[in-house]
């Protein structure tokens, strides 16, 4: 029973990595650097990670468009074959994800896909989409902005309304600005076989997304998002990985759902309320003084046919957006801590977890699913401290990162944008304040102490480590120094 438990969770890991596009990080092994690397060696996928993770420290030391765009494709090439490498090793063992997910298209495909919805719904020419970087991969895992200006016409007015995509239009000419976001999943035909199997495997679904026949053949569909929170790094449908581990065992599936369900992305603008949720008045007035002090909320909900439905809450640019709970990774260790079945509820249902690092350091954890890590740290500046300190989160003032950074280091950089190699908040912010490739180098050394074994070279990493550490420790004093200048003034 042991040996079919252990099967399962790797299953479902490869699982979740073909659903993610390639994605390796450590929140997809419970924040278990040793269970990460045990996984990748027994599946041969050591090497193809470990590029992957220089491109992108490559990418992040870099300025130059060309160059980012250049590394960019290759790190999309590389989790290409990582998906395909995971699709195989689940065939080998008898599970065939592509019943229940469909073959998945390339970032080129899927590219196309996305130009054709924008040209469709909102008149959007492929060039005016281009021009904005709404065909960026940053679509998919955080979102982008762009500001548009086309022709004036009756159509593309009326597309634009029924979409409620706010515009002005004068001398001829339309300007929007436009937040587009876009959901990477899989679209079933809208038959009533079909919604029966998916409500009986518990997975929700989009009726008709934005009102389009989404399906090849102009079929009304039926579409499930791999991923609820609208990034690669935040969680995954467990519901659509569950049932894509058991389709193989289920005969029907593959005939009900259709050969092979396609891969589409879905479009979503700020006034869409599939992933916005406006109806809090289930919330409780301490809830929603939680939400607006920037507190992720833990409820349970019932759908429609009664069953509990755990969710989050959480409040971003002044909206509250909902998550369901299930599709939200509870870590199995925290900086190296293994957490307890009490304390992995205690997180789960959004209290304030209090732990001891390897040096015996208090710290706090709690749930916060607006973080690209589902993690807030709280830390005690002060022995004598009762409660603890939030550390600042990325919506935070320069003033509080600064303050941070400069009692912290690079661990505090890391505690307030997480872990992420590509975080574009991050590297934005380190570049206003001459950060960026110090901290950089940070990580680079740091990967490099994990990686080798030479002790003359190890050596040389902590080194390395501690003049970057404390070097942006004193730019940020310096920075903060700026502030309370300009301040004066």
């Amino acid at each position: 029973m042991a040996n079919n438990d252990e099967l399962e969770k790797k299953q479902r890991i490869l699982t979740d990595i073909v659903m993610s596009n390639g994605y390796m990080e450590l929140d997809a092994f419970g924040y278990d650097s040793e269970a990460r690397e045990k996984f990748l060696d027994e599946f041969g996928l050591t090497d193809l990670a470990n590029e992957i993770d220089d491109k992108f420290i490559l990418m992040g030391r870099t300025s130059d468009h060309a160059t980012r765009e250049q590394l960019k494709e290759e790190i999309n090439d590389l989790k290409e074959e990582v998906c395909k490498q995971c699709r195989d090793i689940l065939k080998s063992q008898g599970v065939d994800v592509d019943d229940v997910l469909g073959k998945q298209p390339t970032w080129d495909e899927l590219k196309e896909q996305l130009a054709k919805q924008l040209e469709d719904d909102l008149g959007i020419s492929r060039e005016n989409a281009e021009k904005a970087g709404l065909l960026d991969q940053d679509v998919i895992t955080r979102g982008t902005k762009g500001e548009i200006i086309m022709d004036d016409t009756l159509e593309r007015r009326k597309k634009l309304k029924e979409a409620g995509v706010p515009f002005t239009a004068k001398d001829g000419k339309i300007k929007l600005e436009m937040e587009l976001r876009a959901q990477q999943g899989v679209v079933y035909e809208d038959t009533p076989k079909n919604r029966h199997l998916l409500d009986e495997n518990e997975i929700e679904y989009i009726e008709m997304a934005q009102g389009n026949k989404l399906h090849r053949n102009g079929r009304p569909s039926l579409f499930v998002p791999f991923n609820w929170l609208n990034t690669v790094d935040k969680g995954f449908n467990s519901s659509l990985g569950r049932f894509a581990m058991r389709s193989s065992k289920l005969a029907v599936a593959g005939t009900i759902l259709g050969p092979a369900g396609a891969i589409l992305l879905l479009s979503y603008y700020v006034c869409k309320k599939h992933f916005v949720n406006e109806k809090v008045h289930n919330l409780s007035l301490g809830e929603r003084k939680a939400l607006d002090h920037g507190l992720t909320v833990y409820k349970e909900n019932k759908d429609k046919f009664g069953r509990i439905q755990p969710m989050y809450y959480y409040k971003q640019d002044g909206k509250v957006y909902s998550v369901g709970a299930r599709d939200v990774r509870i870590p199995d260790k925290v900086k190296g801590i293994k957490l307890s079945p009490v304390e992995k509820e205690k997180l789960r249902r959004g209290e304030l977890v209090e732990l001891k690092d390897a040096k015996g350091k208090e710290f706090g954890i709690r749930i916060d699913v607006s973080r690209p890590d589902v993690l807030r740290e709280y830390y005690r500046e002060n022995k004598r401290d009762r409660n603890m300190t939030a550390v600042p989160g990325q919506s935070a003032s320069d003033r509080d990162k600064l303050e941070w950074i400069a009692a912290h280091g690079a661990e505090g950089i890391t505690q307030i944008f997480s872990d992420k190699h590509h975080n574009v908040e991050r590297d934005t912010f380190l570049s206003q304040h001459g950060m960026r490739q110090l901290y950089m180098e940070y990580r680079m050394s740091k990967i490099e102490l994990e990686r080798t074994s030479d002790e003359t070279r190890k050596q040389g990493c902590q080194e390395a480590i501690s003049e970057s550490d404390a070097a942006l420790k004193e730019i940020a004093e310096s920075e903060l120094a700026k502030i309370s200048r300009k301040m004066g003034r």
